[in-house]
Formats: structure tokens, C-alpha cells, sequence
């Protein structure tokens, strides 16, 4: 695996459909750590939009 937004998935979707589907479940990224978890946090922030 690889941290938010070195990967194949499209996040934006992604996003979209955990809050369609599984509004108040906690969303946990894996493979981050303290080298990259800024970037993916930005990442993933973007995604949210």
C-alpha cells in the first residue's frame, strides 16, 4: 500500500461515497506516518474539497 495520493484511487469519489454510504464511521488512512502524513492530510483535505 502507499499513503493518500500515491496510489490509484480517486479520492475525490472515494470521499464521496464514504460520506454517502457511511456518514459518522471515522475515515483512517494507513500507511502514513511521520514522514508523510503532511502531504496526505493535504491530500485528503483537497479530496473533501
Amino acid at each position: 500500500g502507499v499513503p493518500a495520493g500515491q496510489g490509484d484511487l480517486d479520492y475525490q469519489e472515494f470521499v464521496r461515497l464514504a460520506a454517502h454510504h457511511t456518514p459518522k464511521a471515522p475515515l483512517i488512512l494507513e500507511y502514513v506516518g511521520p514522514d508523510n502524513y503532511k502531504q496526505a492530510l493535504t491530500h485528503l483535505r483537497h479530496a473533501i474539497g
